[in-house]
């Protein structure tokens, strides 16, 4: 499992994920959908396991996807990296490196208009 804390628009909000890939991008169709992110890519990012490891990787987005403020194209990921998708910044928080037999997935995170 892997923990995330995610912050848009000065709210911030944990999510959860077993399996993988998770989807970051404008695209509803999206695992974490950021729609209202003109910085966004329709298929910005993804984060899957490889192995005993999460990895990230920027899917060939116009703005590009940092991690700990540098540029990257793929990426291993620890507890702590920050890492910013357009105006979002995740941080990771957990990081467990066995697989679960459950598919307890956070899907259709949609952060459209925040009030």
């Amino acid at each position: 499992m892997i923990t995330l804390i995610l912050t848009q628009d000065g709210t911030s909000r944990p999510l959860h994920f077993d399996q993988s890939p998770i989807t970051f991008g404008r695209s509803k169709d999206n695992t974490v959908a950021l729609p209202n992110d003109r910085k966004v890519s329709r298929k910005h990012a993804k984060i899957e396991r490889a192995g005993s490891v999460w990895k990230i990787s920027d899917l060939d987005s116009g703005n590009g996807t940092k991690v700990n403020g540098l540029r990257i194209d793929v990426h291993e990921l620890a507890l702590e990296d920050q890492i910013k998708i357009g105006d979002a910044e995740l941080v990771v928080r957990a990081i467990e490196e066995e697989e679960t037999s459950e598919s307890n997935l956070t899907t259709d995170v949609n952060l459209g208009s925040v009030e």
